[in-house]
């Protein structure tokens, strides 16, 4: 009996992690179709942001990533679960290409660099706002380098500043809003975990 009860909680692990992958790449794809289109630039504003932040916020970076990489691959397969509901390949060769492959690196970034900090400032807030921010610039990092290669692919030459206008600075704003919504419900999460395991659940 035993070892049956061991078998059963760990499937019972297994099987959270599973629906919790699932879950925040549908998230996701349901932020994306929340979009603002931007008269300057390719790129538009939705709330995906949001859940890749929170994925690796609640999760962690193995969860976090790989809820971000079945969301690629949802898309790679032809599901429509992009912004405008676009799919396949050819959109990752778009002007946004660069975003969806920042997810996964800004999922996983969060809570690394939030324990990396953590000690220091002893606030879990606090180091999750920080991850939130080294997640958000990883996530611009890679969207406008891609967004250079687009430019650079039509023959427009795009500068510096000219990329950071359309890739980056329009976003910050509503993005930091966003990080501290993350902030939020992760200091919910915690206390309601801390509530259950005190109860004994």
């Amino acid at each position: 009996m035993k070892g049956e009860a061991v078998l059963e909680r760990l499937m019972g692990r297994v099987a959270y992690k599973v629906v919790a992958v699932v879950a925040f790449s549908l998230l996701v794809a349901l932020a994306a179709k929340v979009r603002i289109p931007l008269p300057w630039t390719p790129v538009p504003i939705t709330l995906q942001v949001l859940p890749v932040l929170l994925s690796g916020a609640l999760m962690g970076p193995g969860l976090g990533a790989a809820s971000m990489g079945l969301y690629l691959l949802l898309g790679l397969l032809g599901l429509p679960v992009f912004a405008e509901g676009g799919s396949g390949p050819a959109y990752f060769l778009g002007a946004t290409g660069g975003y969806l492959l920042g997810f996964v690196a800004g999922s996983s970034i969060v809570p690394w660099v939030r324990d990396l900090v953590r000690p220091l400032i002893r606030s879990r807030p606090a180091g999750t706002m920080a991850g939130c921010i080294a997640g958000i610039v990883v996530i611009y990092a890679l969207g406008c380098l891609w967004l250079w290669w687009w430019h650079l692919g039509r023959g427009e030459a795009v500068g510096l500043l000219g990329v950071l206008a359309e890739g980056a600075l329009p976003f910050i704003g509503v993005d930091m809003l966003k990080a501290m919504v993350v902030v939020g419900l992760d200091s919910v999460a915690v206390w309601a975990m801390g509530r259950g395991e005190r109860a004994g659940f």
